[in-house]
This record gives C-alpha cells, structure tokens and sequence, in this order.
C-alpha cells in the first residue's frame, strides 16, 4: 500500500489535530484556507508523509499484518475487474472501519488538501450541492463546515462509508448536511441542484487508455460514435454522467475532477460531457498533487454548465497538454556531470558566476553541442544541474524560465530557486553509464522528432496491437547524434539521442522494444489505495 505526502511547510508546526474550523458565511482564502483544510484532515485522523518508509512504517503500528494483507487482497480484486461493482463495493466497506480508513485515507492528504481548495472557492453562491461518489464524506464535512448557510447532500454506494459520514457529521454538530447510501448504477434518485461535485467518481476503470488517435504520428482522434459510446459502457462514464446530468438544475453547474489526465481519457471525457450539452464556463484547471513521494498531475477540474446559461463559454482543447519546458532533459549530480562531459563538439557561448546572499556560489554556463543546446549549473558545495533540449524559435533553450537566465546581468536567488525546484521535481540521478545526451517521453517529443535535421532511418518497427493500439519505433543518425523514437496510437512518445558512438545501446534498447507487443509504460497512475 503507497500513498501521497504533502509539501506545504506548515506542517513542520504543531498543529493540533483537537483544533476545530469556526464555520463562517465566507470561506477563508490563502495560507488560511490550506490551514483550515489541514486542520479539517487532522480532525479525522489524517496525517501527511513525506516518504514512503515513515508512511509504511506508521501503516505498520496501527494495523495488523491480517488487515494489510485483507486490503492488499481487497485492492487486487478491485484492478482485476474494475468494472464489477461488487470488488469495488467490498474494498470500500472494508477500509470505512474506524481503525482503516484513518491510515488508507492518509495516502490521500495531499489530494484532499489540493481539490478541497480548489473547490471550495467554485461553491460560493450555492444553495442545495449534491457530492456524488463522497465516500466517509471527508470533503463534504470540510464544504458544509466552510458554507453553513448551504444545504449539502453527500451520496455513495458504500453502506458502511455512508455510517462513517454520519457519524462524524454528528460529531461536528453540522445540521446543513445529509448522506445518503445508494447505488446509481442500479437504484433511481430524484433532486435538482444547482451544484454537483464528483471527484473521482465516474470512471469504474482507472486502466483505461480511452481513445486512440487516428495514428502513430497524430494526436488527433476520428469523430466516431460507436467507439465513444464502448468507452462510455466499458468505464461506466455513461450511464453515471446521465444520472448527474438528470440531478442538475437547468441553470446549475458540475465540478468534476476525474483521472482523465491522460489525453485519450481526456478526450473520450470531454466528447462525453459535449454530447450531454455540458460546456466549460470557467478555464479547466490540472491539479498537481504528492502521493507520498510520487507527483501525480490529475484532472483537470471542469466547471460545466448546460449550452446558453453563461455567456462565457470555453471551447473544449484536445490537443496534447504542453507546460513550459516540457522538451528539457534535465540530471543532476554525477549524471548531470557525465552528460555535459560528454556532449559532442561542446562549445560554450556564456559563462557567469554567482554569489547570492546566503547561497553558495557557482557557475553557470550556456553552450552548444551539435543539434543540441545546454545550460549547466555548479555549486561551490559541489552540486550539480544540467539542462539540455533542442534549441526554440531564438536558437537557445525555450521555456520563460530560461529566456530570463539567460537574459541576466546576475543570477539572483529566485532563479536559482526555480532551477533547484526543476532539479528537485525532474532531476535524474542514474548510473552515468547508461545516461543519454537527452531524454523525452512527453507530447513534445513528436514535434522534436519531426524537426531532427538530416535524418536517416536506420531500423523500423510498425505492428498493430490489440484496443486500436498501432506502434511505431524507428532507430535512426541525425548529425552526430543517433536517436531512437518511440510512438504509439495511444499518445506515448519518447525520443532518445545519444552520441554515434554509443550507438550500440540504443540498437539493443530496439531490439528489447521490439521483442514485446506493446510499450510497457502504463498510460496512467494505477494507486494502490482509495480513489475517493
């Protein structure tokens, strides 16, 4: 069992988990608000990790070996028949035991910290909010907490999730909401509300890769009825967004954040809610949260209404997600020291030391190497960075971050700030021997693949796969550099380059990708632990 850590600073101080939220006509914003919500996850039990080990090991004093191994078996059952509600139901009925779910939850703070203030805010001006899919209600209870003059009704399938709502409602002295136990995949519910929040809670199938694109080399999805319609069966997406929508008021609005990360997921989702009449009327928004030490990027959280009640509609975007940056390979320590060491034909274009106040001093250092562009960062304290991707429209490295390094007369310590935090989150430490020039297993890759000048094609692999899969891997030269592409029909891509004299490792990297029938990365995170 693995869950999530939480990064807020606060947490080093000694918050009492005794301490009660004042519920208040306004919900607190900022710092507070994240306060009030740890406050709200302490009163449950709650508590954040920052790794594995300390979370395992408190996992190990609060619950007996035949309790783990019951959950263990419980959450494989679940992944086995993801759309089977009576797996789903058993795990969830057994992890609502008081002595349970204090621990399983805790691999959820992060995620509760992180949508409960994103929610919160989109729930001012609500009068009767249905939560679909609530669980214990651990956000339900923080929602009516922060809008008592707000009418809540928190509904699950879960018999004994829906007693643990009550019970702690009862111990909150909150008279605004209600719970009910109730399954929509087979029981009939009537209501109108003008707020619905689901979280988590429309797909039965969290492996699901959702639609593939036209083919390898495309993003772009085929409009085609029969295909959208299977992955709304076979996830359980349809016939429960039929239910939501039925239960919205003509003029209401839907807060739905779902694992639909994933741009096959994300399409087949947004073509189900466009065929519903549901329209963006806020920008939709990712959410970035820790499962202990592994970052999960989630979402994106819609704010949906029905065609015509706004004005401001946002037009539905499926194209690949793209952040700032997203083309760099970026190492750290000795990696970062073998690749710079060894890129090809190395010519430095500008050098600059550093001395912020009360940071150690260093360098850094722009160049060259053939195709590619690099930026290396050294520490006095013997710390080290590299950042290397194929150079933008001005010939350096792209991103907002590096166009203003690069533009410094000093490098001050917000930049060095920033750069650390891209080491911390993106860094690669590995044995220097089996590190490449450069590495990119995002959308990005496509494009950088497509622009490789003077490319020769030195091996090929095409094979169609089961599911609409179609998989592409090319070995190839491109100046001095041998590259290896990598691309599938359901948005996996990965480039990369090495100098021509280690050739040799990425033809034995072909020959292993080759041998399979699939890309073995999954298309999605896969937790171990509750998805409410």
């Amino acid at each position: 069992m693995r869950g999530p850590r939480s990064s807020i600073s606060y947490f080093s101080l000694h918050i009492s988990h005794f301490t009660f939220l004042i519920s208040v006509s306004h919900p607190v914003t900022g710092t507070e608000l994240q306060e009030a919500i740890a406050d709200h996850l302490f009163w449950w039990d709650l508590r954040p990790f920052t790794s594995d080990r300390d979370y395992e090991r408190w996992q190990r004093e609060r619950l007996q070996a035949a309790d783990l191994h019951q959950l263990n078996l419980l959450a494989e059952a679940r992944h086995r028949n993801p759309c089977e509600a009576e797996p789903d139901l058993a795990f969830y009925e057994f992890a609502a035991q008081p002595r349970i779910y204090p621990v399983l939850y805790s691999q959820r703070f992060d995620y509760y910290l992180t949508v409960g203030a994103a929610m919160l805010p989109r729930l001012d001006q609500s009068r009767l909010v249905l939560d679909f899919g609530c669980g214990l209600g651990i956000l339900t209870t923080l929602y009516a907490r922060q809008y008592p003059t707000v009418s809540f009704v928190g509904l699950d399938r879960s018999p004994g999730s829906i007693a643990v709502a009550r019970e702690r409602t009862a111990a909150l002295g909150l008279k605004n909401l209600t719970f009910m136990a109730l399954d929509p995949d087979r029981e009939s519910f009537t209501g109108s509300y003008d707020t619905v929040v689901s979280s988590h809670s429309l797909f039965q199938s969290e492996q699901d890769p959702g639609l593939p694109s036209r083919s390898w080399d495309s993003f772009a999805r085929a409009v085609d009825p029969a295909a959208q319609q299977a992955f709304e069966a076979r996830t359980g997406l349809g016939r429960r967004l039929d239910w939501i929508v039925s239960l919205l008021a003509p003029a209401g609005r839907l807060l739905l954040f779902e694992k639909a990360r994933h741009l096959g997921r994300r399409i087949g989702l947004q073509r189900a809610l466009a065929g519903r009449g549901l329209a963006c009327v806020d920008p939709s928004l990712p959410l970035h949260y820790l499962s202990v030490e592994e970052p999960t990027d989630d979402g994106p959280l819609f704010v949906l209404s029905r065609h015509g009640d706004h004005a401001a509609i946002y037009p539905w975007d499926e194209s690949p997600e793209r952040t700032d940056g997203d083309h760099h390979f970026i190492c750290k320590g000795v990696a970062a020291e073998s690749v710079w060491s060894r890129l090809p034909r190395r010519r430095v274009t500008r050098s600059l030391l550093f001395k912020p106040p009360g940071l150690s001093s260093g360098q850094l250092e722009w160049g060259r190497s053939d195709r590619l562009r690099y930026l290396s960062l050294a520490r006095a304290s013997g710390a080290r960075g590299l950042w290397v991707g194929l150079p933008g429209p001005d010939d350096e490295l792209d991103g907002s971050l590096f166009r203003s390094v690069a533009s410094a007369d000093t490098i001050t310590s917000e930049h060095l700030q920033r750069l650390d935090e891209l080491l911390a989150a993106r860094g690669l430490e590995d044995d220097p021997s089996l590190v490449p020039l450069y590495e990119n297993h995002t959308a990005a890759a496509q494009l950088l693949w497509s622009e490789l000048p003077a490319k020769t094609r030195l091996k090929e692999y095409d094979s169609p796969l089961p599911a609409g899969r179609h998989l592409h891997i090319e070995l190839g030269r491109t100046g001095d550099l041998s590259y290896l592409y990598c691309a599938n029909t359901f948005d996996q891509r990965q480039l990369v380059l090495v100098e021509s004299d280690r050739q040799s490792l990425l033809e034995q990297y072909f020959e292993e990708l080759t041998s399979r029938t699939a890309l073995s990365a999954p298309v999605s995170g896969h937790p171990t632990g509750p998805s409410r």
